[in-house]
C-alpha cells in the first residue's frame, strides 16, 4: 500500500494565515441585524454604485415593531445563502455557523443506526434537545426514535424542503420566556415562503471523487392567488436519494487502522495508559475464530477449518493491539460512512381573507425518510467458552487439546459470515395546522390549532439471538454419530464457528432474527396570541405581546418479544407508553426609554415572563430582560439576562432499561472491553434550569459594512443526563462515588460485564464565549463583491457530573458521553462575487487545533493528546440565464476542494478513527444542478 501523503505544516500554516488575514480585514461574527426602517431606506437608495448588505428584519422576540433592534443576538440565513452554499438540506447551512455543533453529519449517520440520515440542530454544544426548532413560529412535530439517541425528541431538519425556506432566524441565547421549554441554548425559527407567486424547480446530482456518495435531489414549489387576491396557495415537494458510502477502508485515511489502545502494562513498561497509533488490530477475535486462553492460545481458524498461528502485536489487550493481526480489518469493517437513504417531503399552505381584518389559514406537511445502514456484526472478544470435545473442532486441534489436557478454552470471533445487521429505518412525519389571524383596531391577534404525528419504524435484520447462539455452539454427537445441539430444544441447529464461512445457512437462521420496533408520537398544540401598542411614553409607543398555549404530547412504543427480554446481542428496544401536557401563558413588552436625544437615537427595554404548568414537573417560571441602546446610526449596545428551563421528555422519564453495546476503557485494569450499558428513564426527574447572560455591540461605521461582537455565558443546573460507558467508569475511578461505582457490574475476575446508565438531574454545565460576525459588500469592476466572516471563540465549556468541574473546551474527541466536543475556535469565511447573473463563492471552514481528552496528561495518560487544526474549502459557481418569462440558473459546488483528510481522533462511539461530526470523512465531493423560476 502506498504511504499516505500528509499535508505539510507549511500548507496548514498558509491556510491558517489566510483565514486570520481574512478575519483581520473582516473580524468574524456576532449576529448583526437592521431594523425595518433602515432596511427600507437601504433598499430605496441601493443602486450599482452604492451597494449595501441586504439584511432581513428579525427581532428574536414575539414583539415586532418598526425601529426596534433586538437585544438578543440573532443570525439570519436567507434562501440565497443556501443556494450559494449548494446545501442539500437546511442543516448543512446551519452547521456553517460556528455557534452550532454538527452533532450529526453524513459521516456519522451511518454509524448511528437509530436514526440514519437524520440531521438535528445543536447550539452551543449543549445537545439537540436544548435547541428549540420552530417552523413559522410554531413548534414542529419531533422525530422520536425508540432509543435515547442524540437527536431524540428533536426536529429532523431533513423533513423540511429547503426550497421553501425564506430565511432561518437563529437566536443564540435562552428564549424560554418567549417560546417555552427546550430554548435553553437558543431557537431556530424556520420561516417558509407562504406568499410565493409563480413556480420554481430545482434538480441536482452529486458524487464523490471516489465514485460513491452518489446523490440526487429534485424539488419544486408553486404559488398562486385566487378569489380576486383574497386567497393564496403555496405547494412544494422534494425528493432525495443517496446511494451511500462504504466503510473506512474505502478511504486512504481509513486504511491506516488508527485507534486508541489501552496499555495493559502501563505500571511497568514506562508507556502511557492509552496510545493512539496507526496499524491497530483486533487482538482477541478474527473472522474465523481465535482461541484466546490456555496452551492453544493463538490458534486461528481460516476457511474450511484450516489453522495457523495468530500473529500477536505489541501491547495486546482484550480488544486491541499494535501491529500483528489482520490488516485493514477492525470494528468499523462494513459500517457505512454514509447510509443508503431516500426521502420525500411535501408542503401545502392555503389562506383566505374572510373579511378586511380576518384571515383563515390551513397548513399541512408530510415527510418520510427511508434509510438502510449496515450495523456491526456479531462479535465475541474472547468471551465464548468452547468445549474441546466440540465435533466441529478439527481433528488436529482436538488432538492437541487432548495432549495438553485441555477440556475447554476461551474463544473470540467477529462473525461477518453470520452477517452484519442490516438496519432499515422509516420515519414519517405528518403535521396539520389551522387558524385565524387578524386585527382589532391597532391590535394584532392570532389563534391556531396544530396536530402532528411522527411514526418511526425500525427493523434490524439478522440480529444475533444470544441464547440461541450459546445453545448452537455447544455441539455434540448423538448415538447415530450426527452432530446436534447438546440441548436440542426450540429446534436448535448446531453451528460450526471454526473457520470463516463455516456456519450453515440453517444454523444462521436459528441464531439470528429480526428485531422490530415502532414508535408513534403525537403532538397537539393550541395557542392564541395578541400584540399591540396600548399607550406611549415620552420616547414612543410601548409594545406588548401576550399569549396562552396548551400542548399535549404522547409516545407509544412497541417492540418484539425477543427485544423485550434483552435477547439480542445488541440493541433491545423496550415498549413505552407515556405522555405529558403543559399549560402556558406569557407576557412580553418593549418599553422605549429614550428616542432622538443628544445621547441616544433609541433606548429600549425588553422584558418577558412565562408561567408553565407541566403535568410532570409542576409549575415553572421563566423570564428574560434586555436592553437595546442605539447610541447613534452606527453603534448599538445590547444586553440580555434570562432564566430558561427544559422539562424532561417522555423517554427520559419513562424508558425501561435498554441495552446498547459500548467500548469501555477501564482504568482499573488498563484494559478495553465491550460491554452492555443499560439506559433507563427516571420518573423523579425535574426540570433543568439555565441562567444566560449576553452582551454585545453592533457597528455600522460606513456604508456596506456591519459588524457585531457578542459575549455569552450559559450556566445550566440540574442537567438531565445519562452518564454512559466511559463517563461512568471515569467518574468512578476519579471519585469513588458510590452512585457511579454502583452502576458498574463486574464478574469475579474484575471484568466489567454491565453498566447501568439511568437519567438523573446530576450535572452542571457552563459554556462561555464570544461570537463575532462581520459583513461587507462593495462594487468591484462591473460587479459586486461581498465578504462575510463568522466565528465563535469558546472560553469555557465545563461540566460537573460528579467528578468535579472539568473544563473541556478544545476537546474534540468522543471519549466522553456527558458533553459534546467543543473546539476552542471555529470560523467560517465566505467571499462572493456577482456579475451579470454570474456568482462565484469561496467558503473556508476552519476548526482550531484541540485535544483528544482535556483530562489526559500527555505522556502519562496518552501518548499524543493533540489534534491538529483543519481548514476545508468549498467552491460554488452559478450562472443565471433569462429565457422569456423564465429564469434558469446552472450551478455547481465542490465540497472539500483540496480533499483534506480528517485528523486522527479515534472514536469509541462510532468505532471510527476520527470524529465524523467535525471532520469530513467523504472527501472531495461534486454537485451540479439547475434551478428554474417561472
Amino acid at each position: 500500500m502506498k504511504p499516505v501523503r500528509r499535508r505539510s505544516r507549511s500548507t496548514h500554516s498558509l491556510y491558517a494565515k489566510t483565514l486570520l488575514c481574512a478575519a483581520a480585514s473582516l473580524p468574524a461574527i456576532a449576529h448583526a441585524q437592521v431594523t425595518q426602517k433602515d432596511q427600507a431606506a437601504a433598499e430605496t437608495s441601493q443602486d450599482a454604485t452604492d451597494p449595501v448588505i441586504n439584511d432581513i428584519v428579525v427581532t428574536g422576540s414575539r414583539v415586532v415593531r418598526d425601529g426596534f433592534n433586538a437585544p438578543a443576538p440573532t443570525t439570519v440565513l436567507g434562501s440565497a445563502t443556501l443556494e450559494q452554499r449548494g446545501a442539500i438540506n437546511i442543516s448543512e447551512a446551519l452547521n456553517d455557523i460556528p455557534a452550532f455543533t454538527p452533532t450529526t453529519s453524513t459521516g456519522t449517520a451511518g454509524a448511528r443506526p437509530f436514526a440514519p440520515g437524520a440531521n438535528y440542530a445543536n447550539l452551543r454544544s449543549l445537545g439537540p434537545t436544548r435547541t428549540l426548532v420552530l417552523v413559522n413560529g410554531r413548534r414542529f412535530t419531533p422525530s422520536v426514535p425508540s432509543f435515547g439517541t442524540v437527536g431524540a425528541n428533536q426536529v429532523d431538519l431533513n423533513l423540511i424542503p429547503p426550497i421553501l425556506l425564506e430565511r432561518a432566524e437563529v437566536v443564540t441565547g435562552g428564549a424560554s420566556a418567549q417560546y417555552g421549554s427546550d430554548a435553553v441554548a437558543g431557537v431556530v425559527n424556520l420561516l417558509l415562503n407562504t406568499k410565493f407567486e409563480g413556480g420554481k424547480i430545482e434538480a441536482e446530482k452529486g458524487i464523490s471523487q471516489e465514485g460513491d456518495n452518489s446523490e440526487f435531489r429534485a424539488s419544486g414549489m408553486y404559488g398562486f392567488s385566487f378569489g380576486g387576491g383574497r386567497g393564496h396557495v403555496v405547494v412544494a415537494g422534494e425528493y432525495y436519494r443517496n446511494d451511500g458510502v462504504g466503510d473506512i477502508y474505502t478511504r486512504k485515511w481509513g486504511r491506516r487502522d488508527t485507534q486508541i489502545v489501552a496499555n495493559p502494562s502501563a505500571a511497568t513498561n514506562g508507556l502511557p495508559r492509552f496510545i493512539i497509533s496507526d496499524n491497530v488490530r483486533l487482538s482477541a477475535m478474527t473472522p474465523g475464530g481465535l482461541i484466546t486462553s490456555g496452551p492453544l492460545k493463538g490458534t486461528m481458524f481460516g476457511p474450511g477449518g484450516s489453522t495457523s498461528q495468530f500473529p500477536y502485536g505489541d501491547l495486546a489487550g482484550s480488544l486491541f493491539m499494535i501491529g500483528g493481526g489482520i490488516p485493514n480489518y477492525g470494528l468499523a469493517s462494513g459500517v457505512q460512512l454514509v447510509p443508503e437513504m431516500e426521502r420525500g417531503a411535501g408542503f401545502l399552505h392555503a389562506e383566505y381573507e374572510l373579511g378586511s381584518d380576518v384571515t383563515a389559514f390551513v397548513e399541512g406537511s408530510y415527510g418520510a425518510n427511508d434509510a438502510t445502514s449496515i450495523g456491526i456484526q456479531p462479535r465475541n472478544s474472547g468471551n465464548l467458552t468452547i468445549q474441546a470435545s466440540n465435533p466441529f473442532l478439527p481433528d488436529a486441534v482436538q488432538a492437541r487439546a487432548a495432549a495438553a489436557g485441555v477440556t475447554s478454552f476461551s474463544f473470540g470471533r467477529i462473525s461477518d459470515d453470520i452477517g452484519q445487521i442490516r438496519i432499515r429505518v422509516k420515519n414519517e412525519n405528518f403535521r396539520i395546522a389551522t387558524g385565524l389571524n387578524g386585527n382589532v383596531g391597532d391590535w394584532k391577534w392570532d389563534f391556531y390549532y396544530q396536530y402532528g404525528q411522527n411514526d418511526y419504524r425500525q427493523r434490524q435484520e439478522g440480529a444475533l439471538i444470544n441464547a440461541n447462539y450459546i445453545q448452537a455452539i455447544d455441539a455434540v454427537r448423538n448415538a447415530n454419530g450426527d452432530i446436534v445441539c447438546r440441548n436440542p430444544a426450540n429446534g436448535c441447529v448446531p453451528i460450526n464457528i471454526f473457520g470463516e464461512g463455516s456456519p450453515s445457512a440453517a444454523a444462521i437462521d436459528f441464531v439470528t432474527g429480526d428485531a422490530v420496533t415502532r414508535t408513534v408520537y403525537d403532538q397537539h398544540v393550541a395557542a392564541a396570541n395578541i400584540s399591540g401598542e396600548p399607550f406611549s411614553t415620552w420616547a414612543g409607543p410601548v409594545s406588548i405581546a401576550a399569549g396562552v398555549e396548551y400542548r399535549r404530547e404522547e409516545q407509544h412504543t412497541t417492540s418484539d418479544a425477543i427485544s423485550q427480554s434483552d435477547g439480542f446481542n445488541q440493541q433491545n428496544p423496550k415498549p413505552l407508553d407515556g405522555s405529558f401536557s403543559v399549560k402556558e401563558g406569557y407576557l412580553e413588552t418593549v418599553i422605549p426609554l429614550a428616542a432622538d436625544t443628544a445621547w441616544a437615537r433609541n433606548l429600549d427595554l425588553n422584558a418577558a415572563i412565562r408561567y408553565a404548568d407541566y403535568s410532570t414537573v409542576g409549575g415553572v417560571v421563566t423570564w428574560k430582560a434586555g436592553v437595546s441602546y442605539s447610541v447613534n446610526d452606527w453603534l448599538l449596545i445590547r444586553a440580555t439576562r434570562s432564566r430558561d428551563i427544559r422539562a424532561p421528555n417522555i423517554f427520559e422519564l419513562k424508558a425501561a432499561p435498554t441495552p446498547t453495546l459500548s467500548n469501555i476503557n477501564d482504568p482499573f485494569t488498563n484494559s478495553q472491553v465491550q460491554v452492555r450499558q443499560f439506559l433507563s428513564g427516571n420518573t423523579d426527574l425535574k426540570e433543568e434550569v439555565a441562567n444566560t447572560l449576553s452582551a454585545g455591540v453592533v457597528l455600522k461605521p460606513f456604508r456596506g459594512f456591519q459588524m457585531s461582537v457578542d459575549y455569552y455565558k450559559i450556566d445550566l443546573k440540574d442537567a438531565i443526563a445519562s452518564i454512559q460507558g466511559n463517563g461512568t467508569v471515569s467518574i468512578c475511578a476519579a471519585t469513588g462515588d458510590p452512585f457511579f461505582c454502583g452502576n458498574i457490574i463486574r464478574n469475579d475476575a474484575g471484568v466489567i460485564t454491565r453498566i447501568n446508565a439511568p437519567y438523573v438531574n446530576l450535572g452542571t454545565v457552563t459554556t462561555e464565549g464570544l461570537d463575532v460576525e462581520a459583513q461587507y459588500r462593495t462594487s468591484l469592476g462591473s460587479g459586486d463583491i461581498s465578504f462575510r466572516g463568522v466565528g465563535t471563540y469558546t472560553f469555557e465549556a465545563s461540566s460537573n457530573y460528579g467528578a468535579g468541574s472539568i473544563d473541556r473546551v478544545g476537546e474534540v474527541g468522543t471519549n466522553n458521553s456527558t458533553v459534546n466536543p467543543t473546539p476552542r475556535f471555529r470560523g467560517t469565511f465566505t467571499t462572493t462575487y456577482e456579475l451579470d447573473g454570474f456568482a462565484g463563492t469561496v467558503q473556508l471552514n476552519y476548526i482550531a487545533k484541540g485535544k483528544y481528552d482535556a483530562t489526559y496528561v500527555e505522556g502519562v495518560d496518552i501518548n499524543d493528546n493533540s489534534i491538529p487544526s483543519r481548514l476545508y474549502t468549498m467552491l460554488s459557481l452559478s450562472q443565471k440565464v433569462n429565457a422569456g418569462s423564465s429564469t434558469f440558473q446552472l450551478f455547481g459546488t465542490i465540497n472539500n476542494l483540496f480533499n483534506v483528510s480528517p485528523p486522527r481522533v479515534p472514536s469509541t462511539t462510532f468505532f471510527l478513527p476520527t470524529n465524523p461530526a467535525y471532520y469530513d470523512t467523504v472527501g472531495r465531493n461534486f454537485r451540479v444542478g439547475v434551478r428554474m423560476s417561472f
